[in-house]
């Protein structure tokens, strides 16, 4: 994948609905706002335009109970890794999802970044 001329060293599926992206510390806002901009562009083509215009869809939940469903946003949690000896790539996940659950305290699609 290129963004910019700017190559992304590696992108890969950790599993659900989490991924991970290696790259250099200064391609990380370019790869996350191009990751953002792509997703709420396309993210769309999947409600009708009433659920659209609305902003939700209702839907059951698990319990089976009537609720309203907010578009699909994406989190990313970017972990800057300056000074870390990191012996375990799950050291890297668990810091990444922890700064996604911070990202998700924020409505609509953004992400957080941190430097360690």
């Amino acid at each position: 994948m290129h963004h910019n001329d700017s190559p992304i060293n590696f992108a890969g599926h950790v599993g659900g609905d989490d991924f991970v992206v290696v790259t250099t510390p200064e391609l990380i806002d370019n790869v996350c706002n191009f990751v953002i901009e792509s997703f709420n562009k396309r993210i769309v083509d999947f409600y009708d335009e009433d659920d659209r215009s609305k902003g939700y869809i209702i839907s059951r939940d698990r319990k089976g109970n009537i609720t309203k469903v907010s578009m699909l946003t994406v989190f990313l949690g970017v972990v800057v890794n300056k000074s870390l000896s990191l012996k375990h790539i799950g050291q890297v996940s668990q810091l990444g999802a922890d700064l996604k659950a911070q990202a998700k305290a924020v409505e609509g699609s953004n992400f957080v970044k941190k430097e360690f």
